[in-house]
């Protein structure tokens, strides 16, 4: 690859905006291992894929399956004793997203 695709100072600002502090050998490494990985994503482009249909799973048909069956679960009461925090519907979790 000639031209780097990932600079060194967009890597810093992006870890900046991801709240990680990256020191200059991090940086370098970094910005060295991602430009590796989108010029091997570069080599990928040129398959000829014309003409495969696509799919979502490897050879789905290998997965072992078992028959969807209800079972047994824990004791609806049991589980909410052991919570930290629970409501009459179910665990009271804090909020994490400040919509105010």
């Amino acid at each position: 690859m000639d031209k780097p695709v990932i600079e060194r100072d967009e890597l810093r600002r992006l870890s900046r905006l991801a709240h990680l502090e990256l020191d200059d050998h991090e940086l370098d490494s970094m910005t060295a291992e991602l430009n590796s990985i989108v010029a091997y994503l570069s080599t990928l482009e040129a398959v000829a894929v014309e003409g495969v249909p696509a799919t979502s799973h490897v050879r789905l048909e290998r997965l072992p399956l078992r028959p969807d069956q209800a079972q047994p679960s824990l004791d609806r009461e049991a589980v909410l004793d052991q919570a930290p925090a629970a409501t009459e519907t179910g665990f009271a979790v804090p909020t994490f997203v400040d919509e105010g």
